[in-house]
């Protein structure tokens, strides 16, 4: 309950910005799970993808850590191939703040597309269903995978613990743990516009071989759904 009411004085500041901007990139097609159905004037308009990644997931899995992606790849996350960079960005559907992030979301996962780069979204909510995820996957235009992890074990494994909050992990473990940008200041205080792009940052960083500047940054969202365990 007190999660719900944190969330309901943020949405009215996120709800007038619903329409997404398209951030598809033509080499990175979207996920094969993503068959929709519309109707506009009489006709329908089917679309379809293919999700692809330039590094290749583990083909041996531990099965404490396996999971599924929506589009149906099984893979560990933490178990980040050699040269290859995932990022972890944790979400909920109910948090407003992170809702506000999908445009940036679906920004970088373009631009990280056909790198060494893999972004992943991971829905941290016990409740939701595959059903949902892929609807709001659909409402936000999200193409990267996603996957659900409604025991928050990636989110303990990581130290997430507000959503949104990104976790750039590599081969050697967690690099980066915190914040996406300071576009939001504080709660209820969204500028609209970053000064410092943390998240970019700390990928660049690793990609160029140098230490991240700042392991850490505070971020500012929802506090974790609670888990009944």
């Amino acid at each position: 309950m007190a999660a719900a009411s944190d969330h309901a004085g943020l949405r009215s500041q996120t709800r007038r910005r619903s329409r997404r901007p398209r951030h598809q990139s033509a080499s990175c097609p979207r996920p094969p799970w993503l068959v929709v159905a519309r109707k506009r004037a009489g006709e329908t308009l089917l679309v379809t993808a293919v999700l692809a990644s330039s590094c290749a997931l583990p083909t041996s899995l531990d099965p404490s850590q396996a999971y599924r992606s929506l589009d149906g790849a099984v893979f560990a996350p933490l178990d980040v191939p050699p040269a290859c960079i995932r990022v972890m960005v944790f979400v909920t559907t109910e948090c407003p703040i992170a809702n506000s992030y999908a445009p940036k979301l679906a920004e970088l996962s373009a631009m990280w597309c056909g790198t060494e780069v893999e972004l992943v979204l991971v829905h941290l909510d016990p409740d939701l269903t595959e059903a949902s995820a892929r609807q709001h996957a659909l409402e936000h235009e999200l193409w990267m995978p996603i996957v659900l992890d409604p025991a928050q074990r990636l989110a303990v494994a990581t130290g997430a613990s507000i959503t949104p909050e990104a976790a750039v992990c590599t081969r050697d473990g967690v690099v980066y743990l915190g914040r996406i940008d300071d576009r939001w200041r504080a709660r209820g205080q969204d500028s609209q516009k970053a000064a410092c792009n943390d998240l970019v940052d700390a990928v660049q960083a690793v990609r160029l071989g140098r230490p991240v500047a700042e392991p850490q940054q505070p971020a500012i969202g929802c506090r974790l759904p609670t888990v009944v365990r």
